[in-house]
């Protein structure tokens, strides 16, 4: 049986499930707009049950492994990792589109990443979510991630999500990109002590 929910600590800290539950006895489906949210990762499981009626598909695989006319993965589960967590926190008017960038080795180039957030932005998605780090990046690469959320934003009004990595180091001195980027909302998931993760309060807002 797939359980609605998911009952993870993070949703529960942050309040989501009781935001979700105030919107569901305050408003109908039918009253809320449908909102885009795309996901450039390693793929997905497009049968996975918990993510059923969520998921657009994108055919978008530039990753170079796999289907290339597929997002499918199924030897990956990082990009089903973090569409369960969209999908957990968000009513059913929330659908994802997952965008293939990343190999079998779990790399990936700047420019896959890129051209994924064009495409992206192009079909429609009013939120993209990055949880890549792209760690010890040069000021070009920034200055080419930058100049692209920018015409995304003004085009689109589009905004990006990223990940600025799991040990919770200073983002602008590594220059992680995306997540060191203007326009960019960042969020941190750390490991600590070897033993456990949790997610940091604090979001890192670039303009």
């Amino acid at each position: 049986e797939v359980p609605e929910r998911l009952d993870s600590w993070g949703s529960q800290v942050t309040g989501m499930y009781d935001l979700m539950d105030y919107i569901e006895s305050n408003y109908t489906l039918s009253e809320l707009s449908q909102i885009k949210v795309a996901v450039i990762d390693s793929g997905v499981d497009l049968h996975h049950k918990f993510l059923q009626d969520r998921l657009i598909e994108t055919g978008f695989n530039i990753s170079g492994d796999g289907d290339p006319n597929s997002e499918q993965n199924l030897k990956d589960g990082h990009g089903n990792m973090v569409s369960s967590v969209i999908v957990d926190n968000t009513l059913d008017n929330v659908k994802i589109s997952v965008y293939r960038v990343l190999n079998d080795k779990g790399t990936t180039t700047i420019s896959a990443i890129i051209s994924a957030i064009g495409e992206a932005a192009l079909r429609g998605a009013n939120y993209i979510n990055i949880s890549i780090c792209c760690g010890g990046s040069s000021e070009a690469e920034k200055r080419f991630f930058e100049e692209t959320l920018e015409q995304i934003y003004e085009r689109y009004n589009t905004m990006v999500i990223a990940g600025s990595g799991n040990y919770g180091r200073n983002i602008d001195y590594y220059n992680d990109l995306p997540a060191a980027c203007e326009l960019t909302i960042t969020h941190l998931f750390r490991f600590v002590n070897r033993n456990y993760y949790y997610f940091s309060e604090r979001i890192f807002l670039y303009r």
